[in-house]
């Protein structure tokens, strides 16, 4: 199927896999004890619900209400009744670029210009009887913005290690160090560099936040009962006031910062930190703020009432979270113990024994996994149906952490979703690459 191009917004098909014909005949009171017509007839005349849809790019700044209503009005003439619009600075890239000589540079995401735009696009779909959905947040991966600060931001948990043993008078334990620069799997265009790459993000110096000190023997597998939890004599300068038994030690002071994973591909000005996916309060904030946001534009125009009738979320491409402050909590509620003694198993240090530090480190993922579809993913689709919406959501394909099971993230999705892609480009010597891009 052709791409269908307009001068001012670009559009790619996106098919759903959902079993289409069979939910528009179930839709159409048509089952298969009732059937009153001839099955290749519905095929050839499907329903309104299984009519495709497509990915609505709006390319940077260059977007205007001529442009929209040729767009909607061609792909309604073309038999398409959806469209999910989402906000890209560049479709020439996976990240965030800027698209040069913009008829119209003052439109960013986010901003006033533009939410007249998408109420104008909601209109339009209403007029045309299109169902209209957006994406989670500026870009597509995955919920953020720039309104989310490093407390309400994805974590990372960090340590230091200090070897110490019965000879040493005074003991400080340094703060954790961590690489400045954004973790994410993907660069972004960083105008203030003018290159492609993870830009410094000053907050991961900045925003730091101590969990635990553990104290445990340096050499061999540690027994669990030679573990010490030294958090209470930790003073805030990381002096400690604690004698050694003999031998030789290695004492961990366990912290967390912001990972400074940013959305994309946003547009610079409009991109910001993914939010805490662990934190169901953060989570919540952001989602309500996105929808509230959404509904003041458009002046009520959402889910029954027509408008907005559904969300996107894309691929996991936001990298893998460790940490919330909530964690310590959340484990011991779902796996009934504490995770504070085994946290030198995630430095690499056997306890007990390697079964028992396998188990560990599987409970530990298990509890990342819940907590991301539970708080992150359910939550939204709650959201959503409170305000007459939908959720439709991809999770996960070849090459991405996504730190939760694929499957659970979309258990309560309305439209469960998919991408994939060919193991590998043909360059122009055709040869095949495989290589990703880190």
């Amino acid at each position: 199927m052709n791409t269908i191009k307009r001068n001012t917004i670009h559009i790619v098909i996106h098919f759903f896999i959902i079993g289409c014909f069979w939910a528009g005949a179930q839709n159409s009171n048509i089952n298969s004890l009732t059937l009153k017509v001839d099955p290749e007839t519905v095929f050839k005349n499907p329903p309104e619900s299984a009519k495709p849809g497509a990915l609505w790019m709006w390319m940077g700044a260059n977007i205007s209400k001529e442009g929209i209503t040729k767009d909607l009005e061609a792909l309604k003439n073309a038999g398409f009744n959806r469209t999910t619009m989402f906000s890209l600075a560049d479709v020439t890239t996976p990240w965030a670029g800027n698209i040069e000589k913009s008829p119209t540079p003052q439109i960013i995401s986010w901003t006033e210009r533009w939410w007249e735009l998408v109420r104008f696009a909601a209109q339009e779909s209403k007029r045309l009887q299109m169902d209209f959905g957006m994406f989670n947040c500026p870009g597509y991966t995955a919920s953020g913005g720039k309104w989310i600060s490093s407390e309400n931001s994805m974590k990372e948990l960090i340590w230091s290690e200090k070897k110490i043993n019965i000879t040493q008078k005074t003991i400080k334990l340094d703060k954790p160090s961590v690489n400045l620069r954004a973790k994410q799997p993907f660069p972004v265009y960083n105008p203030n560099t003018n290159l492609v790459e993870k830009p410094i993000i000053t907050e991961r110096e900045t925003y730091y936040k101590d969990i635990a000190v553990i104290a445990v023997p340096s050499s061999g597998i540690v027994s669990k009962n030679d573990i010490i939890d030294l958090t209470g004599k930790m003073k805030s300068d990381g002096s400690l006031n604690w004698t050694p038994p003999s031998g030789e030690w290695s004492i961990y002071r366990f912290g967390y910062t912001t990972m400074g994973t940013l959305i994309q591909p946003a547009q610079w000005e409009a991109t910001g930190f993914e939010v805490d996916k662990l934190d169901p309060v953060a989570i919540k904030a952001y989602f309500e703020n996105y929808l509230d946001q959404y509904k003041s534009a458009t002046s009520g125009l959402i889910g029954d009432k027509g408008g907005l009738q559904y969300i996107v979320t894309d691929s996991w491409e936001a990298g893998a979270q460790n940490w919330t402050k909530n964690l310590p909590a959340e484990f011991a509620k779902r796996r009934g113990y504490s995770l504070l003694p085994w946290m030198p198993t995630l430095t690499g240090q056997i306890i007990k024994n390697s079964e028992a530090s396998e188990k560990f480190l599987w409970d530990y993922r298990k509890t990342l996994s819940e907590m991301v579809s539970e708080y992150h993913y359910d939550q939204l689709t709650t959201l959503l149906h409170e305000r007459g919406m939908k959720r439709y959501s991809e999770s996960h394909e070849a090459g991405r952490a996504l730190i939760a099971d694929g499957m659970e993230v979309k258990r309560n999705a309305d439209i469960p979703m998919g991408a994939m892609w060919t193991p590998g480009q043909i360059g122009a010597d055709g040869k095949t690459n495989n290589e990703e891009i880190r």
